[in-house]
């Protein structure tokens, strides 16, 4: 028999990115295209961990848990939006305030290296233990 009441913690983390691929990208001249991947990578883990943080309320690093009234969950939101705005102008030079009169250049070949399935980038920022 299967035991359904098993307590479990779920812990979003905050890095997809690898310490290696951070040092060649702030100590280290790479190439623009490395450069534009290391920041479309940022960009992605942005856009799942707040995928992450607004579905998983039971997670201590949601923002339900931790914001203590809805404008302090706001307010954790709109952080991450900003590092994301801030991610995607670095990524393309593209002032996102001025999105849709801008156009985006092609990235197709960059993101086509990084895109996986999403269940699998939520699974990279996810770590799942069973509570003692």
């Amino acid at each position: 028999m299967k035991d359904t009441n098993i307590e479990v913690e779920i812990k979003i983390k905050e890095k997809l990115v690898n310490e290696e691929g951070l040092k060649n990208f702030f100590l280290k001249k790479v190439s623009d295209r490395t450069r534009t991947v290391l920041i479309f990578q940022e960009v992605i883990k942005i856009i799942v961990s707040i995928y992450l943080k607004l579905t998983f309320t039971e997670s201590k690093d949601s923002y339900y848990k931790k914001g203590e009234r809805d404008r302090s969950r706001m307010n954790l939101l709109f952080k991450d939006l900003k590092k994301l705005k801030e991610a995607i102008h670095d990524a393309t030079d593209i002032n996102i305030r001025k999105y849709p009169e801008d156009t985006f250049p092609p990235f197709q070949e960059e993101l086509k290296s990084l895109l996986k399935p999403f269940n699998e980038m939520t699974l990279e920022l996810m770590e799942v233990s069973r509570k003692n």
